[in-house]
C-alpha cells in the first residue's frame, strides 16, 4: 500500500500496518507493530473509524480493528 495525501503519517502507519497483517488486529498489537504508544493508536483508529476507513469489533475480550474492504 502506498502513501495517500488524505492520510496523516500516524494513520497511513496504521493502515499499512492493517493491510499487511491482513487480519484484525487489537491496538495493542498495532502498538507493538508500529513501535507508537497504545494511546496513540487509539486515538487514530478510532478516528479512522468515525471516517469509515477501518472495520471495529468490540464484542470480545478485546477491541480488534481491519480495514474496511467495501
Amino acid at each position: 500500500m502506498t502513501d495517500n495525501p488524505e492520510f496523516e503519517k500516524h494513520e497511513q502507519m496504521i493502515i499499512n500496518t492493517l493491510y499487511r497483517a491482513n487480519r484484525p488486529l487489537t491496538p495493542n498489537k498495532i502498538s507493538e507493530m508500529t513501535g507508537m504508544a497504545w494511546q496513540t493508536v487509539d486515538k487514530y483508529l478510532k478516528r479512522l473509524h468515525r471516517r469509515d476507513y477501518v472495520n471495529k469489533d468490540d464484542s470480545g475480550k478485546g477491541t480488534q480493528y481491519w480495514l474496511r474492504t467495501e
